[in-house]
């Protein structure tokens, strides 16, 4: 009887410690809606110049001046229409933003923006690869800006002896 008992225990202690280990790994891996700005950016339409694209910094406002858009068309996905004189072309994929608050940060190595059209313009190179970078990116709902700029990597530390 004490064989049985221990048999059914070391069982149900399995079992419980791989449910366990699946539920750890489905809740890593995936961001909940309450941590992104998709829903908040969706259906929105944002203006910018890829002329003022340096290699770190984008700025999107509501400047309907601004050649070159930027939709998010729904929760997830995003099309870039750019209209400049010498470079005309459609950038489309998806997006995942996530919100910026005190408790939740940007992960390490986030990559917000995946590119799924592809293009041999070469004026479309610096953008592209500026996309599928690594990115924060800062929403200012008030003043309708949303700032892009590439992920600013900590100083490395090394300890001298």
């Amino acid at each position: 009887m004490k064989i049985i008992f221990f048999i059914v225990l070391c069982f149900s202690q399995v079992v419980f410690a791989q449910q366990t280990k699946k539920n750890v790994k489905q809740s890593g891996t995936s961001s909940s809606t309450d941590e992104l700005l998709n829903n908040v950016l969706k259906k929105s339409k944002w203006n910018f110049d890829l002329k003022d694209l340096d290699n770190s910094h984008i700025l999107l406002d509501k400047d309907k001046m601004k050649p070159d858009v930027l939709y998010f068309v729904d929760a997830k996905n995003f099309q870039m229409n750019i209209n400049q004189k010498d470079c005309k072309s459609i950038v489309k994929g998806t997006y995942q933003i996530l919100r910026k608050t005190e408790e939740i940060a940007v992960t390490f190595g986030h990559r917000p923006f995946v590119v799924n059209s592809q293009t041999n313009q070469k004026c479309m190179e610096s953008l592209i690869t500026f996309l599928e970078g690594n990115l924060d990116v800062l929403y200012n709902e008030k003043e309708s800006v949303i700032e892009i700029k590439e992920y600013d990597y900590p100083p490395s530390t090394s300890v001298s002896q």
